[in-house]
């Protein structure tokens, strides 16, 4: 991983803690995992980045980008980035 935003975020907790609250995007919350399995169509592989409060996850593409999944079973690419995913 190569975001600038995500290396800041692991290692610095005070801007970690910054990120969960109150801008929703939680690190610790990656450990947890996601309600259901979430995979792409293409196999290729994801890594749980951060969580959010209301269930929902981050995933950080092969390629950089950004998944996010909901609870509810929808997801959606956010951004090419986690540095773009964070700006919006």
């Amino acid at each position: 991983m190569t975001d600038h935003a995500l290396r800041l975020l692991r290692q610095d907790r005070r801007l970690a803690e910054l990120a969960a609250f109150p801008f929703d995007f939680d690190l610790d919350r990656a450990a947890h995992g996601h309600v259901e399995e979430v995979r792409l169509a293409s196999g290729g592989p994801l890594e749980m980045v951060a969580g959010d409060d209301t269930g929902g996850t981050y995933f950080a593409c092969a390629d950089g980008s950004v998944l996010y999944a909901d609870s509810e079973g929808a997801a959606g690419l956010i951004g090419s980035s986690v540095d773009e995913a964070l700006e919006w």
